[in-house]
């Protein structure tokens, strides 16, 4: 179900991108080549490994499958028709099924340039027009100071959760921060 139409941005320094929602047409050897990307710069990701074509397509598969019962929405920014830049908002299960977590990947030579807060800005207003949650939340790794300074930025403020050494880095324990949206 298509809920909003490919949108163009322009950067801070003058790069045109394309927002779209995760679509069968996006192939998935781009999908690849971006996440396998940040798993060779030992991103701030819990991804540790890459993924071969037919992974990416089982994940592509699950996420339009999760769309298409409003239990999750995929934001894909493309230069062109390279990837760079990912962003989800999904839905917990269950009885927990009325809060929704947020996740957001950059390539490297994206960050800095405005891109992650316009995003995440359009992901929140889409999840709460489509999912209407109760609670909206964000996990990141201690240590990733930008991803911590935008998601306070655009109100995630309050920590709900903080599990120490929890994710292993670059060869070291970090603590993994959950933060609430409170608006």
């Amino acid at each position: 179900m298509m809920i909003m139409q490919p949108t163009k941005i322009i950067l801070r320094d003058g790069r045109e991108i394309t927002v779209t929602l995760l679509t069968r047409e996006i192939p998935s050897s781009a999908l690849q080549e971006y996440i396998n990307k940040l798993v060779d710069e030992d991103a701030f990701l819990l991804v540790d490994k890459k993924y071969s074509l037919t992974e990416e397509m089982e994940w592509k598969r699950r996420m339009l499958e999760e769309a298409d019962h409003n239990q999750s929405i995929t934001l894909i920014a493309l230069d062109g028709e390279r990837v760079i830049a990912s962003l989800q908002a999904r839905r917990d299960r269950m009885k927990e099924i009325n809060n929704v977590s947020f996740g957001i990947a950059i390539a490297k030579e994206f960050r800095g340039a405005g891109l992650g807060e316009t995003l995440l800005r359009m992901l929140i207003e889409e999840t709460k027009k489509k999912m209407k949650p109760k609670n909206m939340y964000i996990t990141y790794i201690d240590g990733n100071v930008p991803a911590a300074n935008l998601y306070r930025k655009l109100g995630f403020k309050k920590i709900i959760g903080r599990f120490p050494k929890w994710v292993k880095h670059k060869g070291r324990y970090l603590d993994t921060i959950i933060l609430l949206y409170s608006g």
